[in-house]
């Protein structure tokens, strides 16, 4: 018999994402309200973008710094 497998929780960014995702679902047909969510996740995405950026920048230069301070 196999364990449940329990479902990973969302990160509050994620949930945000889902839940434009479900807006867009509910305003398809309605021409204004869908453009407005579809700008919406636009920019979602691109903040999203902007922050994994952030993230990989922090982390290129913290092992920058662990490689001075083991050379010191």
């Amino acid at each position: 018999m196999n364990a449940p497998v329990a479902k990973p929780e969302l990160s509050p960014l994620q949930r945000l994402h889902e839940q434009i995702k479900q807006l867009r679902i509910v305003t398809a047909g309605q021409d204004e309200t869908y453009a407005l969510v579809k700008l919406m996740e636009q920019r979602y995405l691109q903040a999203d973008e902007s922050l994994t950026q952030g993230i990989v920048h922090v982390h290129a230069a913290n092992q920058s710094l662990h490689a001075l301070m083991a050379l010191l």
